[in-house]
């Protein structure tokens, strides 16, 4: 689900009339369900594995908290790490590992990667993998008192504005806020509309805009582009990475 698309609006405005309108107790369980259904309209099996991903940093983050044994607490860290750091290698990187390999041997790039078989990428691995770093790093160093419900902390993980294409928040600053119980006033709804607004036309109007320019002068071949060529068609990249995010 697109965030410049109708379906993501109705999704959006749902979301958040449901939120004011349930009382405070409920509205944390509201994101968490709204966050799952937003990625399981993607691929529903890959929640399990966000799912299963959490659960990890979540119950490691609460032993190196309350072990007091500092080699224990390295050991429980290490554990957390490899598992997440294994996970995102294998989804992301296994094919370009797989290719170097059939590269160095002589062997066909096609037989080793038959031998694994398909792969798919889980959308926004790379930013739900180190936001659980972060946290379990920010656990480890004593810098945030990890989360005893599992509920809030999923949420954390999966709160969908921000689990597609980031920024990879630190606990720090958005755990408190999931917890907190807030009131609507005019004045945040105003803001909050013209922020979302504006997000909009940076993606629409501008990003959405320069890429075309930019997929024609990257399918060019070298020998066709000047210096400066070269420089604008960078400098265009850069925004248009720049407004997209």
């Amino acid at each position: 689900m697109l965030f410049n698309t109708v379906s993501y609006i109705l999704f959006l405005a749902l979301s958040v009339a449901a939120f004011w309108m349930l009382p405070p107790r409920h509205r944390l369980t509201l994101l968490l369900i709204a966050s799952l259904l937003f990625y399981a309209f993607w691929r529903i099996e890959f929640v399990f594995l966000i799912g299963a991903s959490a659960f990890v940093d979540y119950y490691f983050s609460l032993k190196i908290h309350d072990e007091s044994d500092e080699r224990r607490r390295r050991l429980y860290l290490l554990a957390s790490l490899a598992i997440n750091i294994g996970l995102l290698i294998y989804f992301k990187y296994t094919y370009f590992i797989l290719d170097n390999l059939a590269g160095l041997t002589g062997a066909s790039p096609a037989t080793w990667r038959n031998a694994v078989g398909t792969i798919i990428l889980p959308l926004g691995i790379s930013f739900y993998t180190f936001l659980s770093i972060s946290y379990t790093l920010d656990v480890y160093r004593r810098e945030f008192e990890p989360v005893r419900d599992f509920e809030l902390y999923l949420t954390y993980v999966m709160f969908w504005p921000h689990m597609i294409a980031g920024p990879i928040l630190r606990a720090h600053e958005l755990i408190p806020q999931l917890a907190a119980t807030t009131r609507l006033t005019s004045d945040a709804a105003a803001q909050a509309c013209r922020l979302i607004l504006f997000g909009l036309f940076l993606k629409v109007g501008l990003a959405d805009q320069l890429a075309p320019a930019v997929d024609e002068a990257f399918a060019m071949k070298p020998q066709q582009l000047g210096g400066i060529d070269v420089w604008t068609m960078a400098f265009a990249f850069g925004f248009q990475i720049y407004f997209d995010f």
